[in-house]
């Protein structure tokens, strides 16, 4: 007679030491996988502020630097203080453009200004936001008693008020730590032997220096920071604008620093 042969089944389950190495192996694989997902997240956190960084500040610099080299005229006024120091917006405004050429306004053609004002916004926590705004007005323009460049600027200026509104639609620039606009930086462009103080002359291309550093915070506490620091020339010619709309007949340098107007030189001078 055969014999059955009878299987036995083990239904203990696992031991306390089996469950804890399970346990520890599946903490071990978590944590290695908790890790690599971390240092993918801020590798692509940090990659992607300094990928931003470089962008917006070359986005910036390209901008103001085309401005100046198709300008004819610049006002630039400083703050005050030390201009090349870190972290402090200096530049109050710095406007350019050119003057006495036809624009449209209301569907006529009259003499005016076309170009552009940069703008920085209040700092908070250290950094401030750049705008950039086109101006098209005319000029001279008696009803708002706009009569030179520097008015149209001052004006256009005064439409950001105290700097704390929303100008979005103007935004050029965030995340700016320092933006400097200096026009003859190597004191080559601006003769100011003349004897009258207040109207100084020009007589080599007017050289623009522009600074400009940006910060964002990456991962934790890393921070990156961009800067850059170029200069470029006024291509096109800069000369004075006489304004024969007006009477009397007015004439004015087409450039501005500080208040301070810089006339051209006279051929026989």
């Amino acid at each position: 007679m055969a014999h059955k042969e009878v299987l036995k089944t083990d239904n203990r389950g696992l031991s306390l030491v089996e469950l804890i190495i399970a346990i520890s192996i599946g903490v071990i694989v978590s944590g290695a996988i908790a890790a690599l997902i971390t240092f993918a997240l801020r590798t692509y956190r940090n990659e992607s502020v300094n990928t931003s960084m470089q962008y917006e500040l070359q986005s910036n610099i390209n901008m103001m630097m085309d401005e100046i080299m198709c300008s004819s005229s610049l006002v630039v006024s400083q703050n005050g203080g030390e201009i090349t120091e870190l972290g402090k917006a200096y530049t109050k405004y710095a406007m350019f453009g050119t003057p006495n050429t036809n624009i449209t306004i209301g569907g006529a053609t009259v003499k005016g200004f076309k170009g552009v004002i940069f703008v920085p916004s209040k700092v908070t926590d250290g950094k401030f936001k750049i705008y950039m705004k086109k101006v098209e007005a005319k000029l001279p323009d008696t009803a708002r008693t706009l009569r030179t460049v520097k008015d149209l600027a001052d004006y256009e200026y005064g439409t950001f008020g105290d700097l704390s509104g929303d100008f979005t639609k103007y935004l050029l620039g965030e995340n700016a730590t320092q933006f400097v606009i200096v026009p003859d930086p190597n004191n080559t462009s601006f003769d100011t032997s003349d004897p009258d103080a207040s109207k100084h002359s020009y007589k080599n291309p007017i050289e623009v220096r522009v600074v400009l550093s940006f910060e964002d915070n990456g991962w934790g506490t890393k921070k990156y920071t961009k800067h850059v620091d170029e200069t470029a020339y006024m291509r096109n010619k800069v000369d004075e604008t006489v304004y024969t709309t007006v009477t009397p007949k007015v004439t004015d340098g087409n450039v501005y620093v500080n208040g301070k107007a810089y006339v051209p030189k006279k051929k026989d001078d």
